[in-house]
C-alpha cells in the first residue's frame, strides 16, 4: 500500500486551543477557527476532534473494506470484521468521545489499516 500523503497519523487535538498536531511529526497539521460566539468554542473543540480522528477513520474504514471483501462467510472472516468493526467504534468515539458508542476506544491503527 502506498504512503499516504497527508500528515502521519495519529493526530490530537488540543482542546481550547482547536488546533489539532500529528504526535509523530511534532507538527501542527490544523488550526480551528470561528466568530466567538458563546457556542463556538464547543464547535472549535468538536471540530478539532473529528479532524484529528481522520487517520484513524481512514485506517477503520480501510480495514472494514478489506474484511469485508474477504471471506466474510468464514468463521475467521466473521472475526476479522467484527475486529474491524471494534476499531470503527474506537475511531468514532475518538472523533465523538461524548457520543453513547464509547464502549470499544482501544484500538489504534495506522494511517495504512494495520496495527502500527
Amino acid at each position: 500500500m502506498s504512503q499516504p500523503s497527508h500528515t502521519p497519523g495519529p493526530w490530537r487535538a488540543i482542546i481550547d486551543a482547536g488546533m489539532v498536531v500529528s504526535e509523530s511529526a511534532h507538527d501542527v497539521v490544523c488550526q480551528c477557527h470561528g466568530s466567538y460566539s458563546k457556542d463556538t468554542v464547543r464547535f472549535i473543540d468538536a471540530n478539532a476532534r473529528l479532524i484529528a480522528a481522520a487517520p484513524q477513520l481512514l485506517a477503520a474504514l480501510k480495514l472494514l473494506v478489506s474484511n469485508a471483501a474477504t471471506s466474510p462467510s468464514t468463521s475467521e472472516g466473521v472475526k476479522r470484521l467484527r475486529t474491524a468493526v471494534d476499531v470503527a467504534r474506537a475511531a468514532i468515539a475518538a472523533a465523538e468521545p461524548e457520543a453513547p458508542h464509547r464502549e470499544a476506544a482501544e484500538p489504534v491503527l495506522s494511517d495504512t489499516g494495520r496495527e502500527p
